[in-house]
């Protein structure tokens, strides 16, 4: 019954996106009796983050719908201008929100600089490299429903 099989570096939402095709649902789709809005997404250290620091965001979430509702707000980390394979992008954080019909509420999420190294099969070593990322935050890894700010690991 064993057989050997390969796993691509890529699979996944990953696979889907590295190869610019289009999810039919998105990792992290769900169904909802509401909408939410999502606004006013901030790099809280504009200056950037050292390798030994942390990535804080925040961002607005409205419940535009007419019942209260519980949110699941992801963040992802992309890596424009890396010189190792990477996927588009990754999830790294995320919280769970409860908001009343019309409220908004501001979430903070943060990660750690270390959870964006990845490992380099060259040196044998993990590597934070330091330069510019991108942090997306929306509802799921749908490419269309997240917000973007770019940060810089110095």
């Amino acid at each position: 019954m064993g057989g050997a099989g390969t796993i691509d570096y890529f699979h996944g939402y990953r696979k889907i996106e590295n190869d610019k095709k289009t999810a039919r649902f998105w990792f992290g789709y769900g169904m909802s009796y509401n909408t939410y809005e999502y606004s006013n997404l901030q790099v809280l250290c504009p200056n950037g983050i050292s390798t030994t620091g942390r990535l804080q965001v925040e961002v607005t979430v409205k419940n535009t719908g007419t019942m209260v509702g519980d949110e699941i707000v992801q963040l992802y980390i992309g890596y424009p201008n890396s010189t190792m394979r990477h996927p588009p992008k990754e999830l790294k954080a995320y919280a769970r929100v409860t908001l009343m019909p019309n409220e908004s509420k501001v979430v903070q999420l943060s990660v750690a600089a270390k959870d964006i190294a990845h490992w380099n099969m060259t040196t044998n070593a993990w590597v934070t490299e330091k330069v510019d990322h991108t942090v997306f935050v929306g509802p799921s890894a749908d490419p269309t429903t997240l917000k973007s700010v770019n940060f810089t690991i110095n």
